[in-house]
């Protein structure tokens, strides 16, 4: 693939002389609209270009981000002015890899939906007015008797800082946090037992990790930190006694509990009474925790027995229970008092002092709406209109405030009913900085300035102040005090490395209270009749606020392989109960009924999904869909928050699942759950691994004699480089973040739900997922990347009339796009299905739905592809190309091993893939059988892939061992 501009001319595929005409429209749209955020500032032409600036060439800035308190350290690219890529900034301690979450935000920057102007009752105003209006809010607000202000977590320094300046200037108003994705359960539970005003991450790799209801893998904490620890500990070169062993107690199938080594699925309601048996057990066994009651059944189970007992046995400090937000605050303050009985406090679990410790919950800002205090409602960066529990009446309370204030990226089903809305700047566009959980500092620094007249959060809250500062000057004066001179320096080396070195959030070991636990932990004797639902923060649009996102709404479930929409999901077994068909087992799983699920008086209708995996009598139901307001695609699914209350947000129960008559279509993106007997993905244990390191071998079905080709001679490569990439599914925990990074970088487009449901989705790279067994509630998961894989005899090539898909000199198997003519012949005859046909214009499709945005988001080093060729993984060849231009100006040509990196690699949070040149001596990769673990799939067909797949290992406690 080579360099291309964008040549085909029309209103949504604009060539050089529109795109600059756009631009330069944006650029007088600022000149006139950008006074909302400080005043215009001219930006002069170089007279002469700075040496180190080249038309063309990347450059890469280190700024931070945060998603419900979980900061990431980032690394953006950007292209001639353009933000392009995002991934993980190296430096940042909380940082391995990235998420999906991370990969897609470069692409909402340019989303043509988000907020572009200042609305006042429903009407669009000048920037001036806006302006107007903030000038004269202080007055009106007095001494803040009236005023309430919702803000989301925001582990800002400088946020701090200025509420104390709000504080200081209106001592009577309130501050309340909301947020979707945010800890609200955990911080009421750590509360419970004495610890205030603390955030808290896990820290170095536990040998033990307890999750009840927990998926700090996939939606929940840090996420990317947490996963690299645990892909650590999995390395099958460590210890029998440093290998960590993940045990989850959960109601459906989470990222995490797909990765587990022991997995229990249970009703959301039992477990808070499984971690009490725990208890039951540790004091047993000598821990220092209070004696709670737990029913009969938990306390004789096999699975909680033999987990205390694996606790018991590690070293102190070595091992972390871990309790997730949809449990209740009590749950999570026994899981505190059992982190500490462990000793885990300030080893795994790791405490600092952050935020401001007066902020109320949601619930208590609705009982002052109620009885008519709140004269000011100012809600900042979240969207409780849509996300609050249905019985708290949010939207109906906050017409009857007199005036309401919404800072948002859009204008949500919150902004609609807002007095004033107000833009809300996007991270790439503003200053800022965010601490994270570990007390780590960065600062936030913007790539471009703001498309759209807007805000960033703390603009917003100087001008609550009175002040005009800007986000730039306020940044610089939190840190400015925090050294005695040359800041200016330091200042350019935070902003070039992505981290603060100075002040960061001290650390502290807190004691736990336990007096009182015993009275608030009781079980309930009589389980409530009827199904129980169980709402969960959805692995793609999570709490809603990623819904307009079309590369997440395409990207299939880890566990469901569902996209586009959410579902009811219930277990096989359920499924009878309820007189709903198995899709699994019907010929086509994309086809299934809509059912109503009833309760509390408030039915939903949605279609319904089996899953294998998901605890019995149990209904699950992912948020974030159904939006009325946001986007276009946020619309996707259905709204299911109107089944939830704020007493039990996350679990209920008494429901009532009644099919309809109705069918649905359900864009499944893998038909397929088991792998029928046939070892696709070869997995062991670690003590079959320590027995036989050779056992990937021992599952060929033909020996080394027999797999010879008979047709064609095999390749014999003289160039320096060879490329292979290897992919460990020992550390691969199916997140999906290599697949939106290829989206990101290769300039890969969605087709939409339509095209889904035909099976015409374009990801070069996909993950697998099988389910062994197939229909029981307690499932194993396998997960397996499938990416062209560059094979030396590659059957492809073989069947292509017209050679469109050829070898080079270097091992790839390279797309000539202008010769193929779309006969699909390699697609047929590819074993491994990666390849991916242009049925229609979908670029064209794609700028028809962004505009001029998914231009601008473009890498311009790839082909954009159009309609009738194949499309493929090329291990990112145009990064291959770069590092040779490198390595031909700066040396002797030989590109070293690892300087390279795909585009998938550099995404993934688990470290679990490795690319290079099998060449050099030194190499990390692999592309031969003499790697024991190696050539893991489909090697009877002797087709020597350069991509390898290593095998999954487990690390099951010999206790708990079938039989």
């Amino acid at each position: 693939m080579t360099r291309e501009t964008i040549s085909a001319a029309g209103p949504h595929n604009p060539g050089r002389r529109n795109f600059l005409s756009a631009v330069g429209a944006t650029v007088a749209s600022l000149q006139t609209a950008a006074c909302i955020r400080k005043p215009y500032e001219k930006i002069l032409p170089y007279a002469e270009r700075p040496e180190d600036l080249v038309p063309g060439e990347a450059r890469h800035y280190a700024t931070v981000w945060n998603v419900g308190g979980a900061v990431q350290g980032l690394l953006v690219r950007s292209t001639d002015g353009r933000p392009t890529k995002v991934d993980g900034n190296p430096n940042h301690p909380m940082t391995g890899g990235s998420t999906i979450w991370a990969q897609a935000s470069v692409l909402s920057l340019y989303d043509p939906e988000r907020s572009k102007e200042p609305v006042r009752e429903g009407e669009g105003v000048s920037p001036d007015e806006a302006v107007g209006f903030l000038k004269k809010l202080p007055d009106e607000i007095g001494d803040g008797s009236g005023l309430a202000v919702v803000v989301p977590e925001l582990p800002s320094p400088t946020a701090d800082r200025l509420w104390e300046d709000i504080r200081a200037k209106y001592p009577k108003a309130e501050l309340y946090r909301f947020d979707g994705a945010g800890t609200d359960h955990a911080r009421a539970g750590a509360a419970m037992v004495g610890i205030e005003g603390a955030a808290w991450t896990t820290d170095g790799t536990p040998t033990v990790i307890a999750a009840f209801d927990a998926d700090p893998i996939g939606t929940e904490g840090d996420t990317t930190a947490f996963t690299k620890a645990f892909a650590a500990g999995r390395d099958p070169n460590r210890k029998p006694a440093e290998a960590n062993r993940l045990y989850v107690v959960e109601p459906h199938v989470s990222i995490t509990g797909s990765n587990a080594d022991h997995r229990m699925a249970v009703k959301g309601s039992e477990v808070g009474d499984f971690l009490a048996a725990l208890a039951h057990h540790l004091k047993k066994g000598g821990l220092n925790v209070p004696t709670l009651d737990a029913p009969k059944d938990k306390l004789d189970s096999k699975f909680v027995k033999a987990l205390a007992k694996d606790l018991l046995s590690r070293k102190r400090g070595s091992t972390i229970v871990m309790v997730g937000e949809r449990q209740p605050a009590h749950v999570h303050a026994l899981g505190f008092v059992l982190n500490e009985a462990l000793g885990n406090f300030g080893k795994t679990l790791r405490f600092t002092k952050q935020g401001p410790t007066e902020v109320g919950a949601l619930s208590d800002l609705v009982r002052r709406m109620n009885d008519g205090s709140v004269k000011q409602l100012v809600v900042m960066g979240s969207n409780p209109v849509y996300e609050a529990p249905a019985d708290l009446n949010f939207g109906e309370l906050f017409q009857k405030v007199p005036l309401t204030i919404h800072l948002g990226l859009y204008r949500d089903e919150t902004g609609r009913l807002a007095t004033w809305h107000i833009p809300q700047s996007h991270y790439l566009e503003s200053w800022g900085d965010l601490r994270a959980r570990e007390g780590t500092t960065a600062i936030q620094q913007p790539l471009v300035a703001p498309l759209y007249p807007s805000l960033s959060p703390i603009e917003f809250m100087a001008r609550l102040t009175g002040a005009e500062s800007k986000g730039y000057d306020l940044v610089r004066a939190t840190h400015q005090g925090a050294i005695s001179g040359g800041f200016d320096k330091r200042w350019q080396r935070w902003l070039h490395d992505g981290v603060v070195d100075v002040g960061q959030a001290p650390s502290f070991v807190p004691s736990v209270k336990t007096d009182g636990l015993a009275a608030a932990y009781k079980f309930r004797a009589e389980r409530a009749q009827g199904l129980e639902l169980a709402f969960v923060r959805d692995n793609a649009v999570l709490d809603g606020r990623f819904g307009n996102s079309p590369w997440l709404q395409e990207l299939p479930d880890p566990i469901t392989k569902i996209a586009w929409d959410n579902a009811a999901v219930v277990s096989p077994n359920t499924a009878e109960k309820i007189g709903v068909p198995n899709n699994l087992e019907q010929s086509s799983v994309r086809d299934t009924v809509m059912v109503d699920v009833s309760v509390g008086g408030e039915t939903v209708r949605l279609p319904v999904w089996v899953q294998p995996g998901t605890a019995e009598d149990v209904v699950v139901l992912s948020l974030g869909y159904g939006r009325k307001h946001g986007g276009k695609f946020a619309k996707s699914g259905f709204d299911v928050n109107s089944l939830r209350t704020a007493e039990s947000p996350y679990i209920r129960s008494g429901a009532k699942v009644t099919p309809t008559r109705k069918g649905y279509a359900v864009a499944c993106m893998q038909p397929e759950a088991s792998m029928h007997d046939r070892p696709i993905v070869r997995d062991a244990t670690r003590g079959d691994f320590t027995d036989e390191p050779n056992f990937v071998e021992k599952f060929e079905v033909m020996d080394e004699d027999h797999v010879a080709s008979l047709l064609w001679d095999e390749p014999e490569y003289t160039a320096e480089h060879q490329w292979a990439l290897t992919i460990d599914l020992n550390s691969c925990v199916g997140c999906g973040s290599c697949t939106v990074a290829c989206q990101a970088e290769n300039n890969i487009p969605w087709v939409g739900k339509e095209d889904a449901l035909k099976g015409r989705e374009m990801h070069w790279i996909r993950i697998d997922r099988y389910f062994e067994p197939k229909h029981s509630d307690q499932v194993e998961v396998r997960y397996q990347p499938m990416a062209c894989v560059q094979c030396e005899t590659a059957p492809c090539e073989n069947v292509c009339p017209v050679g469109a898909t050829v070898h080079g000199p270097e091992g790839l198997n390279n797309m000539a796009y202008n010769r193929c003519i779309g006969t699909r012949y390699c697609s047929n005859n590819c074993p491994y299905k990666v390849r991916r046909f242009n049925f229609f214009h979908y670029t064209v499709r794609n700028d028809a739905d962004y505009g001029m945005g998914i231009a601008m988001q473009r890498n311009p080093d790839v082909t954009v592809r159009y309609r009738g060729v194949m499309e493929k993984c090329t291990y990112c060849v145009q990064r291959i190309n770069k590092a040779r231009i490198h390595a031909k100006v700066n040396g002797d040509g030989i590109i070293p091993d690892g300087t390279v990196k795909t585009a998938c690699q550099e995404a993934c949070p688990a470290d679990c893939i490795t690319f290079g040149n099998i060449r050099d001596p030194d190499s990390k990769v692999s592309h031969t059988r003499e790697d024991p673990r190696n050539y893991a799939v489909l090697s009877e067909l002797n087709l020597r892939p350069r991509t390898t797949y290593l095998a999954k290992l487990t690390n099951p406690n010999p206790d708990l061992a079938e039989g």
